[in-house]
């Protein structure tokens, strides 16, 4: 088997090891897309009577190439390649970078440099060396309101009501603006990061009870239930960015 890459056309000879060669067959390219699910191309490539193809692919910036040759007379695949280990690398093609990355690939993965595009984070496949990309915390908090929104939001509810107030939110540990929980930023980020509520709770070692509670406050919050907020002391005033902030967390799967 030869290779040569020129970019933006890929091109490889595949020699077929089959000793008796039908005189039709089909070369069919598959590639797997995000989802890791085979997708079949929409035009098959026929030869004639030869045991060595040469194939030319352009360029495709948002797959993992695999190749297979497949004998349809025989219903036997003669070969396989996968593309992206024959050229080294999984996922987008990145560019590793000593400095800024450029406004179209402003990501810039921290383990290796390599810069990526926006649109590749959380796509299902990883680009960076580590996978940080695909990093279910980062994905997580990407859809959530930012950290700093989040513990301005807390610190207005300590400040409107004292230090006690969210022990109506997150139990008995929530006491002195949330010191035993390990402080406000500290809370603030793992709502950002935990996936569900089930995750919040285990970084913050909640109570199951406390845990439950806080599930039927954010469950009043989706179904509208203000009575159940009021009970908890929330001023006419601050239900709306209550409700806002309890919808948001809800939207974006905190009670999966």
């Amino acid at each position: 088997m030869e290779d040569a890459k020129s970019n933006p056309i890929y091109k490889f000879i595949v020699q077929l090891v089959s000793n008796s060669v039908p005189s039709l067959f089909h070369i069919c390219p598959y590639w797997a897309f995000r989802s890791r699910k085979l997708r079949k191309k929409d035009s098959e490539i026929i030869f004639w009577n030869t045991k060595l193809i040469s194939l030319s692919m352009t360029r495709v910036n948002w797959f993992s190439f695999i190749l297979f040759s497949v004998l349809f007379t025989s219903q036997q695949i003669v070969a396989a390649i996968d593309l992206a280990r024959l050229y080294g690398h999984e996922g987008h093609k990145v560019q590793k970078r000593s400095d800024a990355c450029h406004p179209y690939e402003p990501f810039k993965c921290p383990s290796d440099g390599n810069c990526i595009s926006i649109q590749y984070l959380c796509d299902g496949a990883p680009d960076c060396s580590d996978g940080y990309d695909e990093d279910m915390r980062l994905c997580t908090a990407a859809k959530r309101p930012p950290v700093e929104e989040t513990a301005s939001f807390l610190q207005s509810l300590l400040a409107s009501h004292g230090p006690n107030y969210l022990e109506k939110l997150f139990g008995s540990k929530a006491r002195d603006a949330l010191a035993p929980l390990g402080g406000v930023e500290k809370v603030a980020i793992a709502l950002s990061e935990s996936q569900t509520i089930e995750d919040f709770g285990a970084a913050l070692h909640l109570m199951r009870s406390d845990l439950e509670h806080l599930r039927s406050v954010f469950m009043a919050g989706e179904n509208g239930d203000l009575g159940m907020l009021k009970s908890l002391g929330i001023k006419d005033s601050e239900l709306g960015d209550v409700k806002f902030f309890l919808e948001k967390l809800v939207n974006t799967g905190f009670l999966d």
